[in-house]
């Protein structure tokens, strides 16, 4: 009976590490994949929880990452109670758990396993997969889903997700190859870790969406100077960084991403969050009542038309995020919510940066990626790329155990 038991925990923890792994795989497949693996790897987990009676609970308390991200969770839960559920319903707020869970699975499965290697191999998994999908796209006009190219080359749908899935992976596989002493060692295995990152950058280039290539380009620059400036000397890096803002530059000019009219838009979007969160400054609206709440500060004329310098009159009546990452957070969950995300993100930072070693230099980017992209860009809270930010966390906090050595 003992055997069997624990050839049971041993199914359930290799299926969490598969299931978690494959997450960026989902990411490119869609909503199906994704949601698919996160809810599995948590599924697993309990089931091998009940099963195994064996502290869990204590044990996965134990990581510095559990505390704040339940807090952040909870937030979420006491704004739902305060306000009420939206129009997208109560199930909306409350099915946050899962991500919340699928951490929870993949944290306390790396005291017994190496998670670190099976997520970096699923996220390499992902980029190619997208390189693929696009390739596909371009050359016979769909992808292997036979969706069409034009959900390539706007803002949305795939271009969205493909360009956020890949924006931490290039950072992530550019940091490694180039933080890693014995990966600068291995030509070879730097070569195949540069040319993802590469692959990865041009899935973002293709995209066009430039707060994804800038939040790219930043982490890029970040892992010049805090990974090479003592080695090479800060003069040469920073000759380095200029060649890097240059390039920046010509590709805003040849693509006319300079274009501010999208700007103009968000400076509106903002000042209906600021209300929303003066509304409800404690507890927030709720995220499932963000969109609610937009509309109804906007019809209330309490932010008026605004008259932007190229004459144009901009005004928004509905829409379904904050178009940055802390007003986001504030306009649904308050001051509360605020406070846990950024207990969660120092003691993710924390855990980051002390000490890199082996593939964990590749991580210390990535918060420079999110927070590039926070400033006008994706949904905190959209499925897709909370499940992105549930995956580098736990990348970030993953324990280490007798298999899991970080070895490159």
């Amino acid at each position: 009976m003992d055997a069997l038991r624990e050839k049971f925990e041993n199914g359930c923890d290799l299926f969490c590490l598969w299931a978690g792994a494959l997450v960026p795989v989902g990411i490119v497949i869609g909503n199906v994949g994704f949601e698919a693996f996160v809810a599995l790897a948590g599924v697993a987990w309990i089931l091998r929880s009940i099963v195994a009676r064996d502290k869990t609970m204590e044990r996965v308390a134990d990581n510095p990452l559990t505390a704040p991200w339940m807090f952040w969770f909870g937030a979420i839960l006491i704004s739902l109670m305060v306000n009420g559920a939206g129009s997208k319903g109560i199930m909306h707020d409350i099915a946050f758990v899962r991500f919340f869970l699928f951490g929870l699975a993949m944290l306390d499965v790396s005291n017994r396993r190496p998670v670190g290697p099976y997520l970096i191999a699923g996220l390499a998994a992902g980029v190619l997969f997208a390189a693929f999908n696009t390739i596909l796209a371009y050359t016979i006009g769909v992808d292997m889903f036979a969706r069409s190219l034009e959900r390539y080359t706007g803002k949305l749908k795939e271009a969205a997700r493909y360009s956020g899935l890949c924006a931490y992976a290039c950072v992530f596989f550019a940091g490694w190859a180039l933080g890693d002493k014995n990966i600068l060692q291995n030509k070879k295995r730097a070569a195949i870790l540069l040319l993802i990152a590469a692959i990865a950058f041009g899935q973002i280039v293709q995209t066009q969406v430039r707060t994804v290539v800038l939040a790219a380009l930043a982490g890029c620059v970040f892992i010049v100077f805090y990974g090479q400036g003592r080695k090479f000397g800060f003069k040469k890096v920073g000759l380095i960084a200029a060649g890097i803002f240059s390039l920046l530059g010509v590709a805003f000019y040849l693509g006319e991403w300079w274009n501010m009219e999208s700007m103009y838009d968000r400076w509106v979007i903002w000042q209906v969050a600021v209300e929303i969160w003066k509304e409800h400054p404690v507890v927030g609206a709720g995220v499932g009542s963000f969109q609610d709440a937009f509309a109804r500060i906007s019809a209330s004329g309490l932010v008026p038309p605004w008259e932007a310098p190229d004459g144009r009159v901009y005004f928004n009546v509905e829409q379904t995020h904050a178009h940055n990452l802390f007003l986001m957070i504030g306009a649904c969950t308050g001051i509360l919510g605020l406070a846990a995300f950024g207990w969660l993100m120092c003691r993710a930072c924390r855990l980051i940066y002390a000490n890199p070693k082996g593939w964990r230099n590749g991580l210390p980017a990535w918060p420079i990626v999110l927070l590039v992209i926070g400033l006008t860009g994706f949904n905190i809270y959209h499925s897709w790329y909370h499940a992105l930010f549930a995956f580098f966390l736990v990348l970030s906090g993953a324990k280490e155990c007798p298999n899991n050595k970080n070895a490159s």
